[in-house]
């Protein structure tokens, strides 16, 4: 029994001493690597474009007849302003971006409950906070990534309020995942991005307990120029 308890104890000992080392390997590593790291941060502004089809959809108040028919028609030019931080490990790089940015998005709503068959054309503001992670590789100047896109509202408006159909059904968090690539000229850098927005065009859009059929996905296509301070 005793040497069953002196050989347990011994490796406990061992398991003990294999941690400790592996814990103190892992601080060299994150020292090393801070010490070679280079890191910075910066101001950046982009403006791009959302791209989708314009497509249509009806719109049954009363699930038979069709009321009215609503169109997607094009997004207003998308801006961002915000701050950024790098930092890079030998030919890898990680950033995040946080950012405030906003777009409109235009549709026409066609009445059908009268002979005039009026047109009306309206524009939805959206505004939101955006955090963005970006990880890849750097080879001098030049930086290819990818990573998410976090999207929380913080502003939206909607003229379809006004239309006795509508029922607003809107996610207060939504997101993404792009692709960036990007050269530096020293503390200057210039970016080109694509993000795939994970969304469909009017999904927050309801009419009685059914939403909307326009099925038209949603991309980003953006470019950026940031000043690193």
């Amino acid at each position: 029994m005793g040497l069953i308890r002196l050989r347990g104890h011994k490796l406990k000992l061992i398991k003990m001493k294999n941690r400790i080392l592996s814990v103190l390997v892992l601080v060299m590593l994150f020292i090393s690597g801070s010490l070679s790291a280079q890191s910075g941060v910066g101001i950046k502004l982009s403006a791009g474009k959302i791209n989708a089809k314009e497509t249509t959809s009806p719109i049954s108040s009363d699930g038979m007849t069709i009321s009215h028919n609503l169109s997607y028609q094009s997004h207003a030019p998308y801006t961002n302003l915000g701050v950024y931080a790098h930092r890079r490990f030998e030919f890898l790089f990680v950033q995040s971006e946080l950012s405030y940015s906003q777009f409109t998005t235009s549709y026409e709503v066609r009445s059908n409950i009268d002979d005039v068959n009026p047109v009306t054309e309206i524009e939805e503001k959206q505004k939101s906070i955006e955090l963005q992670v970006i990880g890849g590789v750097q080879i001098n100047n030049i930086r290819i990534g990818v990573g998410p896109v976090f999207r929380k509202s913080v502003g939206f408006d909607s003229p379809l309020s006004e239309f006795e159909f509508y029922e607003e059904n809107k996610k207060s968090i939504s997101g993404g995942f792009q692709l960036m690539a990007g050269y530096d000229f020293g503390l200057l850098n210039i970016q080109l991005k694509y993000e795939d927005m994970f969304n469909k065009v009017g999904e927050h859009i309801y009419s009685g307990s059914s939403k909307t059929k326009l099925n038209s996905n949603m991309s980003l296509i953006s470019l950026g120029i940031g000043i690193e301070i």
